[in-house]
């Protein structure tokens, strides 16, 4: 006796028979036997989807996360810290703080003592840069990078040291690569001294062989207050650019 399949004829027979003559049958081995099924799945056909370009918004669609972060930021809505920097005020919230920057996932959410404390007053930085380290933890971007002026080499050391403090790796490298493409004689020395505090050694590379390019880039920046700050807070750097200026002449 053949039972069809849902939709379509079966191509084998299927043998009923009862369980009395199932020990006679010569399928019961070993008081078991095996059942081989075949299953067939006839999927429809889905409406076919738009297509998509990747890192392009699509035409009538809702806004960007970063943008939305930025625009929650920028509210200050449901903010549960503050930020004293520099006499100005900065409201955030600290679940987001807490799952960009390891650091501040100890802070309020550890053992330490800002763990419950609304309101945190930060010392070591000034506003104008806490306040991009804020918008790129929202956002992972940085707005003032994308003006080119010679504030942005300062605006990047200090936001190189404020993300070596809290952890921020990718905008450490970011401003690694701002620095890198901006060395010159009046940065070099200290850009050099803080890839060294940091532990840059990429940037560090790149400053050494911008000063001992030539003699008259090295007696420049010998010259400057940057190398004196350079003596005065890594004098273990001297030796290592003394040795390439000698490298370099040689």
């Amino acid at each position: 006796m053949c039972l069809p399949f849902v939709g379509e004829d079966c191509s084998l027979p299927v043998r009923l028979m009862s369980t009395g003559t199932l020990a006679s049958s010569g399928y019961l081995r070993n008081d078991s036997f095996t059942v081989l099924c075949v299953v067939t799945v006839l999927k429809e056909d889905l409406p076919a989807r738009a297509a998509t370009v990747p890192g392009k918004e699509v035409p009538g669609s809702s806004p960007s996360l970063q943008k939305h972060l930025a625009e929650l930021l920028h509210s200050g809505l449901e903010a549960d810290v503050t930020f004293l920097v520099s006499g100005k005020s900065f409201a955030a919230h600290k679940v987001i703080l807490a799952a960009r920057s390891p650091v501040l996932m100890a802070e309020f959410f550890g053992h330490m003592k800002e763990t419950s404390s609304q309101c945190i007053e930060i010392k070591d930085i000034d506003a104008v840069v806490f306040k991009p380290l804020l918008y790129f933890i929202y956002t992972d971007s940085v707005l003032e990078f994308d003006v080119q002026h010679e504030a942005i080499t300062m605006l990047a050391q200090h936001l190189l040291a404020a993300a070596d403090k809290y952890g921020l790796d990718r905008l450490k490298e970011i401003c690694e690569g701002k620095l890198s493409d901006g060395i010159s004689i009046d940065t070099a020395a200290t850009t050099l001294a803080l890839a060294e505090q940091h532990n840059c050694p990429k940037l560090k590379v790149k400053c050494v062989e911008f000063i001992v390019s030539t003699p008259e880039i090295l007696d420049a920046v010998l010259a400057t207050d940057g190398y004196k700050h350079l003596e005065a807070s890594c004098p273990m750097v001297l030796p290592e650019l003394l040795k390439s200026a000698r490298g370099r002449k040689s």
